[in-house]
């Protein structure tokens, strides 16, 4: 099965940001000003790309699970947190 390059899987990620924060911007504002709603039909592809990554990292050869798993759980917690903390 071939990989994509660290180079793709890089610029793979930034878009999946990018995109992310569109659909963040298109959150935070489009009740003041629902033109913007198009941003969140843009974000929703930060999902797919960031599941894709996360698949395509877990099927590499030397990938320590407990560890990975572990970092995403406490990343998990972490976001939920701050999710309840800044929710209006």
């Amino acid at each position: 099965m071939p990989y994509l390059t660290s180079s793709q899987t890089e610029c793979l990620k930034w878009l999946a940001l990018i995109t992310m924060i569109i659909d963040h911007i298109g959150v935070a504002f489009s009740n003041a000003y629902p033109a913007l709603s198009w941003c969140r039909v843009i974000g929703r592809f930060s999902y797919v790309a960031f599941g894709f990554i996360i698949a395509l990292n877990l099927s590499r050869d030397k990938v320590n699970f407990k560890s990975y798993f572990t970092w995403m759980i406490a990343t998990a917690f972490l976001s939920e947190i701050s999710f309840y903390a800044f929710r209006a």
